[in-house]
């Protein structure tokens, strides 16, 4: 439970960067007017459209990541298990990340889950849930990768420990596994949000991305990103700190009222 809420509410404070970031991504130097002026129109709660995704997705992702690698885990290495499981993961959730990003990037014309998906299927069919599917596999792991390397070598080194550093430290593993990997996510929401780029390939959007927005273009966004993964790693800390703390005192209360009824 404390896991679940360490989660979900930084997920939820955190939203408006991840409409800053898609925005940043679909319409590139033209972001920053295009979204203000969808804000003034729309009101504030334009940074949070398309949360109830996180709601949906998170849960049912992080449940069928564990039972994958609860018995994926027995048969392999624990690191090539968990990266197993997680791209796994990432995959299944798929179509609600298609949902999500299509909810950040046009809340007029996908104004709800249901009216999306209704969308989606009218549109494209099974294979409008599946747009940008390829970059997520081919990007995942490799992501993931770069994860387990840089642990490897920033744990090489003997430091204190502390939550300060514990923090620095997971956020610049976070950092370098997502420079590394950062074209893919680019393609990945083009190729679900990006009219402009409709019908290509993945390697079709990264040559347009490059061609048009030239090397920058690729890294539409990624200064958000950064900010969101430390913004991410504080908040999650506290808010599952707050919500052990609430549970535990919970429970002292309730098995303190049960004795007291004793």
């Amino acid at each position: 439970m404390s896991g679940f809420v360490g989660v979900i509410g930084p997920k939820y404070l955190i939203a408006p960067l991840d409409t800053i970031k898609v925005s940043k991504i679909i319409h590139g130097s033209q972001s920053n007017s295009i979204l203000w002026n969808e804000i003034l129109m729309q009101g504030f709660p334009r940074l949070f459209h398309g949360f109830a995704c996180d709601l949906i997705r998170i849960p049912n992702q992080t449940i069928f990541r564990y039972i994958l690698f609860d018995e994926l885990r027995y048969f392999m290495n624990r690191s090539i298990a968990d990266m197993i499981s997680a791209t796994a993961a990432s995959v299944v959730s798929h179509p609600v990340d298609v949902i999500h990003t299509l909810m950040i990037s046009n809340p007029v014309k996908y104004p709800t889950i249901s009216k999306t998906a209704y969308k989606i299927w009218q549109t494209d069919g099974i294979n409008g849930f599946l747009r940008g599917i390829h970059p997520t596999l081919i990007g995942y792991i490799p992501y993931r990768s770069v994860m387990f390397a840089s642990e490897i070598i920033l744990h090489k080194y003997p430091i204190k420990n502390s939550p300060v550093l514990d923090f620095l430290v997971h956020g610049t593993v976070l950092t370098c596994a997502q420079f590394a990997t950062y074209p893919f996510d680019v393609a990945r929401k083009r190729m679900i949000a990006d009219e402009s780029v409709r019908g290509m390939n993945f390697v079709g959007v990264i040559r347009d991305t490059y061609q048009t927005r030239g090397f920058k273009g690729l890294y539409s966004g990624f200064g958000t990103t950064i900010a969101r993964i430390y913004a991410f790693t504080y908040l999650q800390h506290k808010c599952t700190k707050l919500a052990q703390e609430f549970l535990y005192n919970f429970n002292y209360l309730l098995r303190k009222h049960e004795f007291e009824d004793i």
